[in-house]
């Protein structure tokens, strides 16, 4: 048995606005698209190259920088305020009108922008996001980083969590921009010095490091255990032996003590024990 077709919804959008620079309207009176598509000057320029059957990537028009990296920018930030969907209020009607803005502005722009409807503004009717994305594509606007703060009232917590570098704070002059790049500037300067002084690298081998790490432990004259001083390091959790475990561990211990033994800054001493010789270790003098 044969279905009866299902008439198609007049407000349901079915293709991108026909206007000016945008992609061209698809055909609302159901006309044949591929007849169209054939002819000399048709909608060629806007299609991509099958990669399959060219073996080159899809030719496609170049986008503005700022086009190509804003749109995730603000994905980041209306996620941040708004959650997966964007409320059904003049300020999610006002948000996705901006990032519509956006857009609009880049290669595949309609679907990317019925895309986003679809799943940040589900509550939309399909008559009402046509209307938004025609008018998108009339404007044509493109925002400025400081009208498009302003418009937002970004805060600095917001641009710094969102890692936003394409527009600026609301009210942030290009004085306060540059302030916050040299504040910003000076905090990466004293994060490398704390980290220079954390893990330093000097011009010695890993074990002459490691046995100046266990003469710091040790206090002159005390000895201890190979046993002992091993579960020291992994207490302490040195950057030097916080990766090294079990037998590992104990080989690093041995290698840097026989290291400091020749420098005659560390003494080994082997000694009968229970069930075989124990070796025992003491600090005699300073590293170097």
């Amino acid at each position: 048995m044969k279905t009866a077709a299902r008439k198609p919804d007049p407000a349901e959008p079915t293709g991108p606005p026909g206007n000016g620079n945008a992609a061209p309207i698809g055909h609302q009176d159901g006309g044949n698209i591929s007849k169209e598509k054939n002819r000399a000057g048709s909608s060629k320029k806007y299609e991509a190259t099958d990669p399959k059957s060219t073996g080159n990537a899809p030719s496609q028009p170049e986008a503005h920088p700022i086009v190509r990296v804003r749109p995730g920018q603000l994905r980041r930030l209306f996620w941040r305020r708004h959650g997966k969907t964007f409320p059904r209020d003049e300020i999610g009607r006002r948000d996705a009108s901006i990032m519509l803005d956006h857009l609009v502005q880049g290669v595949d722009a309609y679907q990317e922008a019925k895309d986003f409807l679809d799943q940040r503004c589900p509550w939309m009717p399909p008559a009402e996001r046509l209307a938004a994305i025609g008018s998108a594509f009339q404007r044509r606007k493109f925002w400025t980083p400081s009208a498009l703060g302003d418009a937002l009232g970004l805060t600095w917590e917001e641009r710094d969590d969102c890692s936003i570098t394409t527009f600026r704070p609301a009210g942030a002059s290009d004085a306060d921009m540059a302030e916050r790049r040299k504040m910003k500037e000076a905090a990466r300067q004293r994060e490398r010095r704390r980290q220079v002084t954390l893990h330093p690298k000097p011009d010695l081998p890993l074990p002459a490091i490691r046995a100046e790490v266990i003469a710091s432990i040790l206090r002159p004259g005390e000895r201890c255990t190979i046993a002992a001083m091993c579960k020291e390091l992994k207490r302490r959790k040195h950057i030097r032996f916080i990766h090294l475990k079990g037998k590992v561990l104990a080989a690093a211990v041995h290698t840097a003590i026989d290291h400091g033994t020749a420098k005659g800054f560390l003494r080994k001493d082997v000694e009968p024990g229970q069930r075989m010789p124990v070796a025992w270790i003491a600090k005699v003098g300073a590293a170097r």
